[in-house]
């Protein structure tokens, strides 16, 4: 059916004479972008036979198409839903997917690109990118022709501006190569050549950020004066830096020539057009921002207050331990209208019994949270347990000291004991006086004894009874007694200044023959040393005279051997004679001597005396010596002497009335000890013995003084130092742990006496009285369990006092969180918490550090926080909900309907006041500030951003004309350099042309 049919006037097509019948792919590429049922064959009809499918979509586009519809989707459903409903709507709404589609293509040019490319004939593509890189730095249209002329000849011979169908000039210019063919020097659409075009405004750019930092000074006077100073700075800065760099290009010059009158003009009208879109950029923006603070964060300067900032991070924290508090927005610091829509939901309707809920559920939390921290402790009960484990540590350590002690006396006792058995029995004084004086009466006996049955011999010998002793020695010596005498007038001896008895004595000498027997000399060396031990017999004679005689007559004796008449004589004579000179002595020594006198005589020594007398010093080591010599070291007597000299050491150290035999004294024990020197001691008890006495003294001192480690003597038996040590060790910790320390006053003292202070009082005394080394002192002492127990006393305690009897005291929290603590109210919780910054706060918070972990310090920290916001919201919610209830539901239960429209209306309020995306948006602090830097650079680059984004929109213009041009694939110049003119492509006349668009 011809389609023209309906029209006899129209003109016959004329196919013979169609210029375009050499081109059978005319019109492809324009009907490729029609609907399927608009597209026409080249004689118009639709469908026709010589229509080329169009081309499939690119993986590009097919990802573009994608990204439009998720991004309008949101818009799509809107348009669809008011479709639904009977609303008018548009087939592309804005904001729809085909709306960002058309953006998203225009902007990526994809879908230009595909159709160009689907032509053949006339080559698609553009200039080299080289080319169009330097073409980006020409300033104006007249600078880029002259660049085209210079790189590809004259216009109309080397390039030409590309026509559309009716012959009117556009934007495109195509390009003749050296070989003939033809292509657009910047097709539409954006490619490789448009990216890499972007440096020509690299310069410009560079200089709007270069004169945007410069008036960033400007901001301190205000917005005012910044945004306008950015404006005028980067647009003045983008023409200095974009046209001074342009100018080293030839076109830019040889199209400008002139600075002044060409560039300037131009460039000042550019930079007035960049300062205007900045100024409006500018402000729009801040506006903008402004407006998007506001709707994201509608109470950011209630929601920073630090108590609400506060209170949203503790209820944060306590829903990570899983304790949902159920917060509302008005107590995390949204303002405004939320606390009367909270007040008022709580009363309405619908909505009080989902408040309820939603409130007790938080209260239970709340409640459970406090019970984990605190638990079932009582502090009172927890204090007197602590005390309790305190007294019983303090015992152990009496307990451990009095051991070591009782240890290390009980070796000093054995080894006391041990050293005086070994002695010999115990004896008193007197006994032991007596033993000594027999056991040398015993010695002198014997020695007499041995004395007379050797000289017994030798008078027994022949010749034993002549007088062979010659007495002269003895004449002589008396002769030396009387020079020594004072002399008369005359020079004979005074009788006056002679005793009687020596005088008599003298006169005795005097009368005796010149030689004598040797029983006569005996019996005569006996007499005289009887005189020396009775000093009654010779009465006021000097014992050094009757020492001399004794001497004179044993001469005589000695000297009587030579006047022996027999070998046998001599013999006996000399041993008798040498036994007596070496055993004399011993018996006539002080200290010894006064031993043979009488209780009558003078100079008589009491048994109880001697061992005393002993160890008096008087008779020097000699004395000792020759004491147990005399005696014998194995005898009886000796033993007697010995333990009693032991025991009369161990005595000068004893307290027989209030210790018994203990030795307590350790200084008189010392004393008597050092008075006798080591000799003396070693010949009394032996060398080992002597060792173990004083050794034994040492322990005893040590004993005494364990306390005093600078006093100890190193020398005293490992095993008994040990013992002190650790006797010392314990009392010391007793001592600066217990005896001394704070924690006295509340343990009896180690006598019994009763405690200063209740065991009650040390949970508030720890927390608000104890100096924080005190507090540490106290804890270090508790074992975990005991330590963990009065941690939760502590905070069961401060929770007590410090927060539910504080009642929610909010301006305490508030104090606590700013950290400006009040010394002086020790009650509240930021005092109790040490929050404040003067010293008692630092002194308390280290209190409070000492006695309570972090975690638990954090969570006394929350639950004050948010119990006493929880209050004052209550509060505050209850007396404005309370007020506006009451006219809401007066008007609600005006009718039925309006009851359950407010119900569910209420209902739904509800649902979302405690939603925590509501809670989230009401309490948002997250505002964007534009700093006085950002503000200038928005405003600095906003022209240059418009600039490039105005480039890539105009390259989706001259579409048609490309596509045209590339279906008829000729070139619009002729030969002669002249511009072709001809109807469209399947038309034969521009007549035919108008009268088939109209009938289409």
């Amino acid at each position: 059916m011809d389609p023209w049919a309906a029209f006899p006037d129209a003109p016959a097509a004329k196919p013979a004479d169609d210029p375009w019948a050499a081109f059978p792919d005319a019109g492809t590429a324009l009907s490729a972008s029609q609907p399927p049922e608009d597209r026409r064959d080249s004689t118009g009809i639709p469908g026709g036979p010589d229509i080329t499918p169009a081309a499939p979509s690119t993986f590009g586009q097919r990802a573009l198409d994608v990204s439009a519809g998720v991004l309008g989707a949101p818009v799509d459903a809107m348009s669809d839903l008011m479709g639904a409903i009977g609303l008018p709507t548009s087939e592309a709404p804005f904001g729809g997917s085909k709306f960002m589609g058309s953006i998203l293509h225009g902007l990526s040019g994809s879908r230009e690109q595909a159709e160009l490319g689907d032509t053949s004939g006339i080559q698609a593509g553009g200039a080299p990118i080289g080319q169009r890189l330097y073409s980006s730095f020409l300033n104006t249209d007249k600078a880029r022709d002259q660049y085209l002329t210079n790189t590809y000849g004259p216009e109309n011979e080397g390039w030409y501006v590309l026509a559309d169908r009716f012959g009117n000039p556009t934007d495109r210019r195509v390009v003749r190569n050296s070989d003939g063919s033809e292509n657009l020097f910047n097709p539409p659409g954006v490619d490789m050549g448009d990216v890499a075009g972007i440096a020509g405004g690299v310069p410009d750019l560079i200089g709007a950020i270069m004169g945007g930092s410069a008036s960033v000074p400007a901001y301190a006077f205000g917005p005012a004066a910044g945004i306008p100073a950015s404006a005028a700075l980067s647009a003045g800065g983008a023409q200095l830096v974009g046209e001074t760099v342009g100018r080293l290009f030839p076109e830019n010059r040889e199209a400008e020539p002139s600075v002044m009158s060409d560039v300037l003009p131009r460039a000042a009208g550019e930079a007035g057009t960049d300062a205007l879109i900045g100024a409006i950029t500018g402000g729009a923006g801040r506006f903008g921002n402004a407006v998007i603070n506001k709707a994201r964060a509608p109470f950011a300067k209630s929601a920073s207050d630090p108590v609400a900032t506060e209170y949203r991070q503790a209820a944060e924290r306590l829903h990570g331990q899983g304790y949902d508090i159920s917060p509302l927005a008005s107590e995390g610091g949204a303002g405004g209208f939320t606390s009367r829509a909270e007040g008022l939901l709580e009363k309405l309707p619908g909505s009080a019994e989902k408040m309820r809920q939603y409130r007790e559920r938080g209260d239970q939390a709340v409640a459970r949270f406090q019970q984990n921290i605190a638990g079932d402790v009582d502090p009172n009960q927890v204090s007197r347990e602590t005390v309790g484990e305190l007294s019983a540590q303090r015992k152990n350590l009496t307990i451990d000291r009095e051991q070591a002690l009782e240890r290390a006396d009980d070796m000093i006792g054995r080894n006391q004991t041990d050293l005086t058995a070994r002695q010999g029995p115990q004896m008193s004084a007197e006994g032991a006086g007596r033993q000594t004086r027999a056991g040398l009466e015993r010695a002198r006996q014997e020695f007499k004894d041995e004395a007379k049955r050797l000289y017994d011999i030798a008078r027994a010998a022949p010749g034993g009874r002549d007088a062979i002793v010659d007495v002269g020695p003895v004449r002589e010596q008396v002769a030396r007694i009387r020079e020594a005498l004072p002399p008369t007038a005359d020079g004979a001896p005074s009788d006056r200044f002679t005793p009687q008895g020596l005088s008599r004595f003298l006169l005795g000498v005097d009368d005796i023959a010149p030689n004598i027997s040797l029983d006569q000399a005996r019996q005569m060396r006996g007499l005289v040393q009887d005189a020396i031990d009775d000093k009654s017999l010779m009465p006021g004679v000097p014992e050094r005279y009757l020492s001399q005689l004794q001497s004179a007559i044993s001469r005589s004796i000695d000297d009587s051997v030579a006047r022996a008449g027999t070998p046998e004589l001599r013999r006996a004579l000399s041993d008798a004679n040498r036994f007596y000179a070496q055993n004399v002595h011993r018996f006539s020594r002080k200290g010894i001597a006064e031993t043979y006198r009488e209780p009558i005589q003078p100079g008589y020594i009491e048994d109880n005396k001697l061992v005393d007398r002993l160890l008096s010093g008087r008779g020097q080591p000699g004395v000792v010596r020759e004491t147990r010599d005399l005696m014998g070291a194995n005898s009886p007597e000796w033993a007697a002497t010995r333990r009693n000299a032991i025991e009369q050491i161990l005595d000068a150290g004893r307290d027989q009335t209030r210790n018994g035999r203990k030795v307590v004294n350790v200084d008189g024990l010392v004393s008597k000890l050092n008075r006798l020197d080591d000799e003396a001691i070693s010949g009394l008890f032996g060398v080992a013995d002597a060792q173990q006495l004083r050794n034994l003294a040492v322990d005893i001192s040590n004993r005494s003084k364990y306390l005093d480690a600078s006093a100890l003597s190193q020398n005293g038996t490992p095993n008994i130092m040990n013992q002190l040590r650790a006797a010392a060790v314990a009392d010391d910790q007793i001592a600066r742990e217990y005896r001394n320390s704070a924690i006295a006053p509340f343990l009896r003292g180690e006598d019994g006496a009763a405690a200063k202070l209740q065991p009650e009082e040390l949970i508030p005394w720890l927390y608000h009285r104890a100096l924080p080394q005190e507090a540490q002192q106290v804890m270090s002492k508790l074992p975990a369990p005991m330590k963990a127990r009065v941690e939760k006393g502590v905070v069961a305690d401060i929770i007590e006092n410090a927060i539910w009897r504080g009642g929610g005291d909010m301006s305490a929290v508030r104090r606590l969180v700013t950290g400006e603590a009040n010394p002086a109210d020790s009650q509240g919780i930021a005092e109790v918490l040490g929050a404040g910054r003067d010293s008692e706060s630092r002194q308390q918070a280290d209190r409070i550090n000492a006695l309570v972990s972090p975690e638990n310090r954090q969570a006394l920290r929350d639950l004050a926080l948010i119990t006493a916001r929880r209050q004052e919201r209550d509060a505050t919610t209850s007396a404005i909900g309370g007020l506006a209830a009451g006219a809401a539901i007066t008007n609600i239960l005006s009718s039925p309907g309006s009851a359950v429209r407010g119900a569910i209306v209420a209902r739904g309020l509800a649902e979302i006041i405690t939603r925590p995306g509501f809670r989230r948006w009401a309490t948002n602090t997250r505002r964007h500030q534009m700093t006085a830097r950002g503000q200038a650079r928005l405003t600095a680059l906003s022209p240059q951003a418009l600039g490039l984004a105005n480039g890539a929109i105009s390259e989706n213009a001259d579409v048609q004309a490309a596509l045209e041009w590339l279906n008829e694939g000729v070139s619009q110049i002729n030969d002669a350099g002249e511009r072709i003119t001809r109807p469209p492509q399947g038309s034969g006349s521009w007549q035919e042309f108008f009268e088939r668009e109209i009938a289409q």
